[in-house]
This record gives structure tokens, sequence and C-alpha cells, in this order.
């Protein structure tokens, strides 16, 4: 999946440092889950509480958690004969006054995420899985992971570096693939346990929420996911927003992270330490971050009796316009801190 901060490629070395620092529990929460990959790797061996401020990410974070592999879709299956993968793939729009994404985000409005082609298929696809939902054709469950794979397909041939701050100039090859609906990515395991997803602020959601490891990958640089995304929270939602500015930005959008104003994040953290139930800690972290290492494993030592342990990675920064130029020096952090919980 094309996302910032996406730790799809550090999976490995998260896994390796719990197990090297004896992290153990039975309930993990992954407080920012953006994509979803952490928590739906280890979605087999704990109970999930997962979140994130984007309703986009929500959808995403439902589908991969709550599953165990793809969904049958009997219903539909029954109705149709064939899997709504196959069916929607398929299945040929007209266009439609109706179609937002194709009037605002295509040629025909000016812009060019998409070709007018792609964007009345994703906006054709969207309508009909409202419609089904509605109608009692797929469950809950089935809806959101069918949205999450829109969600994705739609990433796939967008004509952008990665994210919707931008267009391209040039159209990408990618544009012009045929838009195929594809089942979201996501890991096939023997079970999944109870899990819980919300869409809510982070610093609110920690003072009502408690388990045993508590997993932390806030936002490191200015870059405001609320515009990074803007096109994928409009697809999820299907608004009707009013909209504004070269890029069709939503106008109504929720506020900045504090994660992501240099001014308040490291209020921001230290609220969010304080008020957290969890005796196990795991941050992921980068040396690019708007707060230094250094200010931050200092907050950090205030909530613990031992010295918080910190692993340094190299890592190649994924490219948006609004990358550092750090280069070959930007390094992944994972930090650990054994909290003590009082009261």
């Amino acid at each position: 999946m094309r996302y910032l901060g996406n730790k799809t490629r550090m999976i490995n070395n998260i896994e390796k440092f719990m197990a090297d620092n004896n992290i153990q529990g039975e309930v993990f929460c992954d407080l920012f889950a953006g994509s979803a990959s952490v928590c739906d790797y280890f979605k087999e061996r704990y109970s999930i509480i997962a979140n994130d401020l984007l309703y986009s990410s929500y959808i995403i974070t439902n589908a991969k958690i709550n599953n165990n592999s793809i969904p049958r879709f009997n219903n539909f299956v029954s109705k149709y004969g064939e899997s709504p993968f196959s069916y929607f793939s398929k299945k040929e729009y007209a266009y439609d006054n109706r179609h937002f994404i194709w009037m605002n985000y295509s040629p025909k409005g000016n812009r060019q995420f998409f070709t007018e082609e792609i964007a009345n298929k994703i906006d054709g696809i969207r309508l009909d899985l409202e419609t089904f939902y509605s109608n009692g054709l797929f469950d809950k469950n089935e809806y959101f992971f069918l949205l999450a794979s829109l969600l994705e397909s739609a990433m796939g041939v967008s004509n952008t570096s990665g994210t919707y701050e931008a267009f391209l100039k040039e159209w990408d090859r990618r544009s012009f693939k045929k838009f195929v609906l594809t089942p979201l990515e996501l890991c096939v395991t023997n079970h999944v346990n109870k899990n819980l997803v919300f869409n809510q602020d982070a610093n609110s959601l920690i003072k009502v929420i408690e388990g045993d490891i508590l997993y932390l990958d806030t936002p490191y640089t200015i870059t405001d996911y609320n515009s990074a995304y803007h096109l994928l929270e409009t697809i999820a939602k299907y608004d009707y927003p009013e909209i504004k500015g070269i890029t069709g930005r939503r106008a109504n959008k929720k506020e900045k992270s504090l994660y992501s104003i240099k001014e308040k994040v490291a209020v921001a953290y230290e609220q969010l330490i304080s008020d957290a139930r969890f005796e196990h800690i795991v941050i992921s972290y980068s040396t690019q971050s708007l707060l230094p290492v250094e200010d931050l494993l200092s907050i950090l030592k205030k909530y613990s009796s031992i010295p918080p342990v910190i692993n340094y990675y190299p890592f190649r920064e994924y490219k948006n316009i609004r990358s550092s130029q750090k280069g070959a020096n930007l390094r992944e952090v994972l930090i650990y801190i054994k909290k003590e919980l009082r009261g």
C-alpha cells in the first residue's frame, strides 16, 4: 500500500525488537494505525485495539484486523453467481453527474488524479457498494472489506507520487491501467481474536482504554495526513463535500495532528505517555521527526525507572512533496519503555 509511514518494511525489526526485550501481553494497541500493517501482522497473537483519526484508515484497519482471509460474500455470490471482485471489475458504468470523483478529480473537473474512465468506475463501484449494503447483500464486515479494497485499488492507479497533495503534470503509466477491483492485501491467519477499532483523536482515546502493549507510530513531520489523503477520505465517506484549491481538498477537514506541529508535539507526546495505562510502550520513530529523538527520550525517562531501550535502523525515506533532504542519513528508530503504572 502506497502510504506515508507504512511499516511493512519494518515489521520484522519490530517483531525482533519486542522479542529481544521480552515484551509480552494479551492486548496490543496500535493507536495510530494508518495502513494497519502492524496491527494486521500481530492480530493472530493478541487482541487488538486499533485507532486512526482518518476515516479511510479506520475502514482499512477494520477490514484487515477483523478478517483472517478474504470474506466469502455468500449472499452476493448466491444472487450473482460470482465474487463481487469479478462482478465490479467487469461492470461498465455510464457517466453520471452524481459521480463526484469523475466530476472533480479527473480532467472533467480540470484535475488529473485519475483518468475520466477510472474516476467514473470508482464512483460507480462506490455507489453500488452503498446500495448493496443497504439491501443486505453485504454484512458490515464484507462492506468494510470491499470499501477498503476499493481504496487500495484506487491508490494503485492514482496519478500521484503517493499522496494527494498534488497530482502529476504528466500522466504516469499506472494511470492507464484497466481498473480492476482487487482484494485488499492482508495477513492470512488461522484465526482472529476479538478486536476493537476506533476513529478518534488518540490523546482523547488513550484516557479510556487500557491493555498490555501500546504501539505508537505518530506522524513525524509537518505533513498533514488530512491533506495528504483527502481524496481517499472523500471516496470512503462519499459525502459530496465542499472542496477547494488546485487539488480539491475538503473544505471542512479535521484539525491538523498535534504531532505535525513543531510547537505542540512535545506537550502532546508527554500527555499521551502520562495517560497511557499500558505497561509496555513501543514507539516507532525517525531521525527526521519534528521532536528530536533526544527530547522524546527525556519525556519517556520520566515514566520508567529503567532507561529506555533504543535501536536505530537504516531506512530509505518514502518520497512525497514534503520529503526531507536528509537522504542516506535518515534512520528509523524503535524505542521501548516499561512504564510504571500508578494506582
